[in-house]
């Protein structure tokens, strides 16, 4: 079996289905504070949920959504990830900000 990577032909402000730079940033978001959550310190919260980025991105660099939906992808995003990021960072400054900090 052969393993096609396709590239996303995206950008910042690309009006898919559903904003689907804000649904990155808002999973990234809540992935992280769930994380802070349950106990895990902010730099290996920040490692796991950019980790679970990068590895949707390359679930969507070889699995098309034409061929399987959902769980498909249209190509790996730079800018998805800088949302994932984002959504990263902005979670660990609220967790800083507030009485956990």
């Amino acid at each position: 079996m052969k393993i096609h990577w396709r590239w996303a032909n995206d950008g910042l402000f690309t009006m898919c289905n559903e904003f689907d730079k804000l649904i990155h940033f808002r999973c990234a978001l809540a992935g992280t504070l769930i994380l802070l959550v349950l106990g895990i310190s902010p730099l290996w919260a920040f490692i796991i949920s950019l980790v679970i980025g990068i590895l949707w991105e390359v679930k969507d660099a070889i699995s098309y959504y034409e061929e399987h939906g959902y769980l498909g992808g249209d190509g790996f995003s730079f800018w998805d990830l800088l949302a994932d990021i984002t959504g990263i960072l902005v979670a660990l400054l609220i967790w800083k900000m507030g009485p956990y900090g």
